[in-house]
């Protein structure tokens, strides 16, 4: 993803920059009130054929300032058959880019300790289902260093319960 995106722009009708997904909007004055501060990247658009040439021709610009990590979607509850595989996903950013890991917390009477989950260093966390698992509680971290400090933020848990075989 290289340049972690806060907020994606496109030229719209009207001439100015903005989102049409979110329906925001960049204003002329942010730019210039923290030009130093502002990262600008332009990836071009690839047309998906003819149709779609008249209005995706203009490069998309991601803009941002450093931030610490934020969580936009965190991973929900799941019920799995024993055997399958349950899959969780999140989604964060940051700027400088943010990195993400999984921890875990097993299902105990007073059990607060959250444990690194090896490996897992993607959006996308795949847990095979087993009576072992069942009722472990799993979360994202995403972290990124601004300045020599490093900027953790965890998403909020996701239960998985696993039911007998289908």
């Amino acid at each position: 993803m290289g340049i972690s995106d806060p907020m994606r722009l496109r030229m719209l009708a009207d001439g100015r920059l903005g989102n049409p997904r979110t329906r925001s909007r960049l204003h002329p004055g942010y730019a210039t009130a923290a030009a130093a501060t502002i990262a600008v990247a332009l990836t071009p658009i690839e047309a998906a054929g003819p149709a779609s040439a008249a209005t995706d021709a203009a490069a998309l610009i991601a803009v941002g300032r450093q931030q610490a990590p934020r969580i936009d979607q965190s991973p929900v509850a799941l019920i799995a058959f024993a055997g399958e595989t349950a899959t969780f996903d999140v989604s964060g950013h940051g700027m400088p880019a943010a990195t993400v890991t999984w921890e875990m917390r097993k299902r105990a009477p007073g059990n607060d300790k959250w444990t690194p989950i090896r490996g897992a260093a993607s959006d996308v966390l795949e847990v095979a289902a087993s009576k072992s698992v069942d009722g472990t509680q799993y979360r994202a971290v995403y972290s990124n260093t601004i300045d020599g400090k490093v900027y953790e933020t965890r998403s909020a848990s996701a239960t998985l319960r696993v039911v007998g075989k289908k």
